[in-house]
């Protein structure tokens, strides 16, 4: 075949192994890889189908759709952190070892597979069943939404999505993505949709410029992940405080830097992620308001607040599950209270300190002993003496100070 016929057999694989006889057996094994999945297996492979084709997906970020959705839970309740990555890396494993999924980066220093995807040839398998089983609906364009689907997933689209039903009160949609909506994507987030899917676990927003979120998001109130990475959303509602099972808030690349009071009431918060770096700003932080964290007991990953905030530093020794903590401004005064609040937190893994201000040093020489399972460190700014503490890090792996 000459490479012009290669790439449309590539541009129209899915049709072809529908209709193309010398494609038959490559289609009945695949679905037999499928099939032959335990079931606790199959909508985990399946929701790979709810990206574009190759699209690499992050590990913590894949496990906490997978958490968010209910896949890992199979009769055993809400899960601890640590039972949520033993059961997400055996579920990886099972189907890396099978060899339904990919390994698209690998992190040599944790000795384990860092992000995923799937090839071409089961995405478009993939995506058969996830229309055979009414899993998902995939669109790559302008389209109207299937009421008989759980699922949606609008990629690509230049010209948004529209919605039209006379049976709105009936929807039973659980999870929506909208990834790379270039045009008008605010059309399946506007008020008057959000209210027929009050059943929303999942609204994951990316690369959609205009995309604006509406006080009617917090009737949503089963809603578990919220991410508008790298929109232009600038602010979030009031209403947002009633999402009261809301676990992950992914604010990464996008303008907000200040969130409203009412996100104290978000108790069950698990996951806040939200930083930007720009050519004169090396990393914002997110500014809290007075009293915030102190709500926030199950916090697990704190990604990155701006903590020379009135008050901020000291409420952080109220968080003693965080495994990722990143925090940039420190003041001079505040290496103190950084240092006993570190103290408390038994299972951080990851830490990142920066001060912005070059008046103000990084001054930790405070805390008798670091967290024990502490494995990376990365401390921006200037210190008069490393603190004696370094030489405590048995389980580090990256150690930067500059």
């Amino acid at each position: 075949k000459t490479l012009l016929e290669w790439q449309r057999l590539h541009k129209n694989l899915g049709f072809h192994l529908q209709n193309n006889s010398q494609l038959k057996d490559i289609r009945r094994i695949l679905f037999l890889s499928y099939h032959d999945l335990p079931y606790y297996l199959k909508p985990c492979f399946l929701y790979f189908g709810m990206f574009p084709e190759d699209y690499s997906i992050s590990r913590g970020r894949l496990v906490r759709l997978w958490v968010a959705e209910g896949f890992l839970e199979r009769g055993r309740g809400k899960l601890t952190a640590e039972e949520v990555d033993e059961v997400a890396e055996e579920y990886l494993t099972e189907l890396i070892c099978r060899n339904l999924i990919q390994v698209s980066t690998w992190d040599f220093k944790r000795h384990r597979a860092k992000a995923f995807r799937v090839h071409d040839l089961l995405h478009e398998l993939i995506l058969h069943k996830l229309k055979e089983l009414s899993f998902c609906q995939v669109s790559a364009g302008n389209c109207n939404v299937d009421i008989e689907f759980r699922r949606l997933s609008i990629l690509s689209s230049t010209t948004g999505a529209t919605f039209e039903s006379s049976r709105r009160s009936k929807l039973s949609i659980r999870s929506i993505f909208l990834i790379g909506t270039q045009e008008k994507p605010a059309k399946l987030v506007q008020g008057s949709f959000l209210k027929v899917v009050h059943l929303l676990r999942v609204l994951m927003i990316e690369d959609a410029p205009d995309a604006h979120i509406p006080d009617e998001v917090g009737d949503l109130y089963h809603l578990r992940y919220l991410s508008i990475r790298h929109t232009e959303v600038k602010e979030l509602p009031n209403s947002i405080g009633k999402l009261g099972n809301l676990e992950t808030l992914d604010l990464r690349h996008s303008p907000i830097f200040q969130l409203p009071m009412a996100i104290k009431k978000l108790h069950k918060l698990r996951h806040l992620s939200a930083y930007m770096q720009t050519a004169d700003v090396f990393l914002r932080g997110l500014q809290l308001p007075p009293g915030v964290l102190s709500n926030f007991k199950e916090l697990e990953k704190l990604s990155c607040i701006d903590v020379s905030q009135p008050g901020v530093i000291h409420e952080l020794i109220n968080l003693k599950h965080l495994r990722k903590l990143s925090i940039t401004n420190l003041k001079t005064e505040d290496g103190f209270a950084l240092c006993k609040a570190l103290e408390n937190m038994d299972q951080l893994q990851r830490l990142f300190v920066n001060t912005t201000d070059e008046g103000d040093l990084l001054d930790l020489q405070y805390m008798a002993s670091p967290p024990p399972l502490l494995r990376r460190v990365c401390l921006l700014g200037r210190m008069m003496k490393v603190p004696d503490w370094i030489s405590k890090l048995d389980k580090t792996v990256d150690l930067i100070m500059y």
